[in-house]
């Protein structure tokens, strides 16, 4: 059968980049009753030839670009230069309708929109070679001086607040606050995201404030942001807090439960296990020859792919590196064998001994590029599937005998690292309730029964508890069978008054129990809600679980309260794709160079100006 009879199929699940809307994939076999994708080939859906699949879409859009650029020539320029329109800033400030506004003011308008969006500093519009471009666009252009920052910017940052404060004012379900700290110049910074789930179940998030730290942030001024951050904003506190579990290692004593991030994680601890001497030298091998091509690729022969670029602090860069290496490995030999240079190049090849540890690497760390792929794929990673996820990677690194030396000692760090980060039994059982409240992992088969019912205890309390933190009761303890929460006399259901007692109750009493009769409080409709929402058919694993709950609401009406509670806490501090893959790097970059007087009014438009998009 001819490729262009063959039937195609979309990218499985929601695809993060627009390029994948040009390319599909086969089937391994046709003819098979059920459909597995070849996943490891591209098929272009315009000219139908194979592109080879490593996990990023480089190659893919450069192929788009120079074989189809006439083709897609609007498209890619909207890929290029993306979508200005400006949803967080009001219209009254923001307003690029050339029919209502004159050239000038278009092209200042333009200038607030590349600052905001790209998070550059003011002073980069403010040089005279730039000014002198702006008066050859127009004469009357605004010239930006001095003040610029404090007038336009200013007022801006003042109008996007107080549209963000009505709406998170509105708040009433909890939410959660995910913490991230980074460097300006010379200046560290800690930033505040809230995030809570509205009554429409959309995930709602938006940066609130950043503040200048000290290094040696302890507990108390960490607490003290976050309260005075809830109070500016008049928000309810948060349930929970998510951050880098590295520099919050210390800080078990928060008054919210404190999540590390697991995208951080999964990078944390996947390059603890490269750090394995062997490894680490297999590592530098790699990179010196990657090195070598890229310096010498004007004088090899073309290689199928493009070479890869080696980000070391990023995990899966290292991965795609050694996948790169493992599948061009005979082009590479060819190429080398044949320079001027044969002696030198040949120290630089992998050798068998090379070749037999790149593959079991690959192998090892299969599950984690799965995991990897699908945190980063996520529109909204929730809390829910932090619990499944480390389960899954915990498998996938438990040793086995036919693991040789190496491999085992990898495995052992990789395991210890992952279990370690989240052990604390507060955080434990928190995320076994939020995946308990997520009907796509509600079943949790590898979570004892005891951890169990003491999650769900947290949740049965949480529901009673309004508006006050979920945390574990101090009674609780893993070695304890049963476990006993104080709570406040549970609330009676109200009912319409009626006769304590009757003729005709006393009558029909000895058939149909009337006396002593038992009333159900809310802490029996929770239960009642919560033992029937179990027995709910699991969704896919690819469901919406908020859509699931919105749809689902008038079912448990309490229970979809402390739902909204739980799932709002999001998986990663920040996007998971920064953390774990190139992408996102040039935008950090710029961040990290502002000056700190603009810092906070930047890093604030630039980030809700993004967050207005429903995720």
């Amino acid at each position: 059968m001819a490729d262009e009879e063959r039937k195609m199929y979309n990218f499985p699940g929601n695809a993060r980049s627009d390029v994948w809307k040009h390319f599909g994939f086969y089937a391994v076999d046709d003819n098979a009753e059920s459909i597995q994708l070849d996943r490891s080939k591209a098929i272009c859906k315009i000219c139908h030839l194979a592109i080879k699949n490593h996990g990023n879409t480089t190659n893919l859009y450069n192929h788009v670009t120079k074989r189809h650029g006439r083709e897609l020539a609007s498209e890619l320029q909207t890929k290029m230069f993306g979508d200005h329109r400006f949803q967080c800033v009001p219209s009254s400030t923001l307003d690029t309708d050339e029919n209502d506004y004159n050239k000038s003011k278009t092209i200042t308008n333009a200038l607030l929109e590349y600052i905001i969006s790209d998070c550059v500093p003011t002073s980069s519009i403010q040089t005279k070679a730039f000014r002198k471009l702006l008066f050859r666009l127009d004469p009357k252009c605004e010239i930006p001086d001095d003040n610029f920052s404090t007038t336009r910017i200013s007022k801006i940052y003042r109008e996007t607040k107080q549209q963000i404060l009505s709406e998170v004012r509105q708040n009433t379900n909890g939410g959660s606050m995910a913490i991230e700290v980074w460097s300006s110049l010379s200046s560290t910074w800690i930033s505040l995201c809230l995030h809570y789930i509205d009554n429409m179940w959309k995930m709602k998030a938006y940066q609130l404030k950043s503040l200048q730290i000290d290094d040696n942030l302890d507990n108390k001024n960490l607490n003290e942001i976050i309260e005075n951050c809830v109070s500016e904003w008049n928000t309810c506190p948060p349930v929970s807090v998510v951050g880098n579990g590295d520099f919050y290692n210390n800080h078990t004593d928060l008054s919210w439960h404190f999540i590390p991030c697991l995208a951080q994680t999964i990078n944390n601890a996947a390059l603890k296990g490269f750090e394995i001497p062997d490894v680490k030298k297999l590592i530098d091998k790699g990179r010196n020859l990657i090195r070598y091509l890229e310096n010498h690729a004007s004088s090899l022969p073309m290689i199928d792919d493009d070479i890869v670029t080696v980000d070391t602090s990023k995990w899966l860069s290292i991965y795609e590196m050694f996948q790169w290496l493992s599948t061009n490995t005979a082009v590479i030999e060819d190429n080398l064998c044949g320079t001027h240079t044969k002696t030198q190049s040949l120290k630089l090849l992998f050798t068998s001994e090379d070749q037999i540890l790149t593959e079991n690497l690959l192998s090892a760390f299969k599950e984690m590029k799965t995991a990897t792929s699908i945190v980063c794929e996520e529109s909204k990673p929730l809390v829910s599937m932090i619990l499944p996820v480390l389960q899954k990677l915990l498998t996938s690194f438990t040793v086995n005998q036919s693991d040789n030396i190496i491999i085992s000692s990898i495995k052992s760090t990789v395991y210890n690292q992952l279990s370690s980060t989240y052990k604390h039994e507060n955080i434990n059982l928190y995320l076994i309730g939020s995946s308990l409240l997520d009907p796509r992992y509600k079943e949790l088969p590898l979570v004892s029964k005891e951890q169990r019912n003491q999650a769900k205890e947290i949740i049965f309390s949480a529901a009673l508890i309004n508006g006050r933190s979920m945390a574990v009761p101090s009674d609780i303890s893993s070695n304890s069978p049963t476990t006993t929460i104080l709570e406040p006399s549970p609330k009676k259901l109200k009912v319409e008054s009626e006769p304590t007692t009757s003729t005709l109750d006393d009558w029909f009493s000895d058939v149909v129990c009337q006396q002593g009769r038992k009333e159900h409080t809310e802490l029996d409709r929770i239960k009642t809600e919560f033992n029937k929402f179990q027995f709910t058919d699991r969704v896919s694993a690819k469901s919406d679980p908020l859509l699931w709950w919105r749809k689902h609401e008038i079912i448990f009406p309490l229970l979809s309260n402390i739902a909204k509670r739980f799932l709002c806490t999001p998986a990663t501090s920040i996007p998971a794709n920064r953390v774990l893959t190139c992408s996102g790097q040039e935008q950090e970059a710029s961040r990290n160079r502002l000056p700190s007087k603009e810092v906070e009014q930047l890093v604030f438009l630039n980030k809700n100006y993004k967050r207005s998009i429903d995720i």
